[in-house]
C-alpha cells in the first residue's frame, strides 16, 4: 500500500493491483478510484464492479468517461462560511455531512437544508 500526498492509502501499489487496474480500466486520480464514471474509495470495490460487468456476457464492457479529481483547495470564503454554518466538512477531497460523503458541495448543502426543514417541521408538529 502506498500513501499519497493527501495522506490517503493507495492500494494500487502492488504489482497485482496495477495489473488489474490496467486490465479493467480502473483509474486512480489522487482522490478516488474510478471505473466507468463511478467513483470508489477502495480499489477492491472498483475492481469488483468491473469484474461483475465483464462477467455478464449480454452486457458489453462499458467504457465511460474518465474525470480527473477536481481541485477543492480553492474554495471561496462564501462557500466556507456556508459550510461552517451547516456543519459540512471538507476531508480528503469529499464533502462530509452527518456521516454521508458527497463529491459536490451543492449535494451536501441540499441535504443539509432538507434535514433542517424536516427538523423544523417536526418541532412544530404536535
Amino acid at each position: 500500500m502506498i500513501t499519497t500526498r493527501s495522506g490517503q492509502h493507495n492500494e494500487s501499489g502492488s504489482l497485482d493491483g496495477q495489473r488489474d487496474m490496467r486490465e479493467y480500466n480502473v483509474h486512480y486520480d489522487g482522490c478516488a478510484y474510478e471505473y466507468n464514471g463511478y467513483r470508489y474509495d477502495r480499489l477492491d470495490d472498483a475492481l469488483a464492479y468491473a469484474r461483475l460487468m465483464r462477467s455478464r456476457p449480454q452486457q458489453p464492457d462499458p467504457r465511460g468517461p474518465y474525470h480527473p479529481c477536481r481541485d477543492l483547495g480553492a474554495e471561496s470564503e462564501t462557500n466556507r462560511r456556508y459550510m461552517d454554518a451547516l456543519g459540512i466538512e471538507l476531508r480528503a477531497g469529499r464533502f462530509h455531512y452527518h456521516g454521508y460523503r458527497y463529491d459536490r458541495l451543492a449535494d451536501a448543502v441540499d441535504y443539509a437544508l432538507l434535514e433542517q426543514r424536516r427538523r423544523a417541521t417536526d418541532a412544530t408538529t404536535p
